[in-house]
C-alpha cells in the first residue's frame, strides 16, 4: 500500500518534471523490439498521457522507475529495464 506521504512525493516529482506540460505525442520508436512506456494522469479534469519508447532519461523514465521501484516495490533487476 502507498501511504499518504508517498503519494505527496510522488506528486511533488510529477509536478518538478513538468510533466502536465510534457509533450505527446512523440514518434520515437525506433525498432520493433524494445519497451514502450506510458504514463497517463487526471488532474482538474484534464486527461494527459505521455508515451516514449525504451526511455533512458526524462520524465517517463523518471517517474516509471519511481512507480516500478519506489512505489509497487517491483523484483526486477534494474540491468533488465530498458
Amino acid at each position: 500500500m502507498v501511504n499518504k506521504e508517498q503519494t505527496q512525493a510522488f506528486l511533488k516529482r510529477v509536478s518538478e518534471l513538468h510533466f502536465w506540460d510534457s509533450p505527446n505525442p512523440v514518434n520515437d520508436q525506433r525498432g520493433t523490439d524494445g519497451s514502450q512506456w506510458i504514463i497517463e494522469g487526471v488532474k482538474a479534469g484534464r486527461y494527459h498521457v505521455v508515451d516514449r519508447w525504451m526511455p533512458s532519461k526524462g520524465v517517463v523514465r523518471e517517474l516509471g522507475l519511481i512507480l516500478a521501484f519506489d512505489l509497487a516495490k517491483m523484483d526486477i533487476p534494474k540491468n533488465e529495464i530498458y
